[in-house]
């Protein structure tokens, strides 16, 4: 882990270096913040080792870093420079490249980290400014790099060729009842969408089976977009963070929203057919 002293330093670092670029007027390069990163990566408490542009023997790929524990790789980081938008296209198709062979990557402009696994980007965090860590930035950044030590540790003891990306999206180390948890939120969703309608159009509007419907596939409609489409701001670093962990059990939030109105139109059908069942065969029910 991480504490206020490692994280002070390594911004301290990043402010001097900046602040001589700008005197000298020379420009820095990402080479330029790689031995003070690499200080802090080596100054956790965890076993990890650095190595600084290996070559892979496999691949030929040559990340920043590779990062090794007692002996075995657990994972890659990929430096940009400091003033590079990680957003970028380029930096996509390096991370997918760097997926296929190590599925423990960092992306980093040495200020915000993005994590990926099984082709997923599975945690992130930004530092608020280069002048001191606040106690959100010093958890996050320990978190961020304690998932990827963990879990670069468990897929190198299984082997080398268990490091290959998950191509369908899923994240397999996830638990069975955590993506069960997320398709009730899908579920549950419009559902709820649905009774705050009816509670507050209920003085004004008869309600009926179509009319309580119509909400619960607006709301389905909605939940698919946001977790397929919706894209937060760079600065809004909590909501980044939300659309992570949304966005990599989507497959589970979408199955629960469209489950929510096929059950009410379930339950429509089973009334059109017990009403249809008593015109029939009990029409004195209808005249009383």
């Amino acid at each position: 882990m991480y504490d206020e002293i490692h994280l002070s330093d390594y911004l301290s670092g990043i402010r001097d270096i900046l602040l001589k670029a700008k005197e000298s007027h020379w420009r820095y390069e990402e080479a330029t913040f790689t031995p003070l990163f690499s200080r802090l990566i080596e100054s956790s408490n965890f076993n990890m080792h650095s190595l600084y542009q290996q070559k892979s023997i496999r691949t030929g790929n040559k990340p920043d870093f590779t990062i090794e524990s007692d002996g075995n790789i657990i994972g890659c980081i990929e430096c940009k420079n400091i003033s590079i938008n990680l957003n970028s296209e380029e930096c996509y198709n390096q991370v997918k490249k760097y997926l296929l062979e190590y599925n423990n990557v960092i992306l980093t402009n040495f200020i915000e980290f993005r994590l990926y696994q099984n082709s997923n980007m599975t945690d992130m965090m930004q530092f608020d400014n280069i002048y001191k860590p606040n106690s959100n930035n010093i958890k996050d950044f320990s978190n961020l790099i304690s998932n990827f030590f963990k879990y670069g540790s468990k897929i190198s003891k299984k082997g080398h060729n268990k490091e290959v990306a998950n191509e369908n999206g899923f994240d397999n180390s996830s638990p069975l009842f955590y993506d069960f948890f997320y398709l009730l939120i899908g579920l549950f969703a419009p559902i709820f969408f649905k009774n705050i309608v009816l509670i507050i159009s209920s003085n004004w509007i008869k309600p009926n089976y179509i009319f309580l419907l119509i909400p619960e596939i607006l709301a389905s409609i909605s939940i698919i977009i946001f977790v397929f489409i919706w894209k937060p701001n760079k600065s809004s670093i909590s909501l980044q963070r939300l659309k992570i962990k949304l966005r990599n059990k989507r497959l589970w939030i979408t199955a629960g929203s469209l489950l929510a109105p096929i059950l009410t139109i379930i339950s429509i059908g089973k009334e059109a057919v017990r009403i249809t069942y008593i015109i029939f065969y009990h029409p004195q029910f209808i005249m009383t």
